[in-house]
């Protein structure tokens, strides 16, 4: 689900939260001030990290010889989902309400 503004729900795209910078911005729509959360950005990528270790250990446990080829498709297929996670990660920005005291 991509993040939106929390004033006028106005939805942002991928492209347009790749290029966020800073910690606050103003609506394109509504041009009203809003801050940038990041800080769940780091979850995927963790996740994505802790499963293909454990998925990496078990294929070296049970497995009796690793040749070549089996190892090269572990890497392979470690990149891809790692770079997967890395291409999800800024789908997990939040977009919240600036309170003035």
């Amino acid at each position: 689900m991509l993040p939106h503004c929390p004033y006028c729900h106005t939805v942002y795209r991928y492209r347009d939260l790749t290029v966020l910078k800073g910690k606050t911005h103003m609506c394109y729509h509504c041009h009203k001030t809003f801050a940038v959360r990041r800080s769940f950005r780091v979850v995927p990528v963790v996740i994505a990290c802790v499963l293909l270790i454990a998925v990496n250990l078990i294929v070296f446990w049970t497995s009796q010889d690793i040749n070549k080829n089996t190892f090269l498709v572990l890497i392979m297929a470690d990149a891809a989902v790692i770079l997967l996670s890395l291409l999800t990660a800024p789908l997990f920005t939040r977009l919240v309400k600036l309170y003035r005291s």
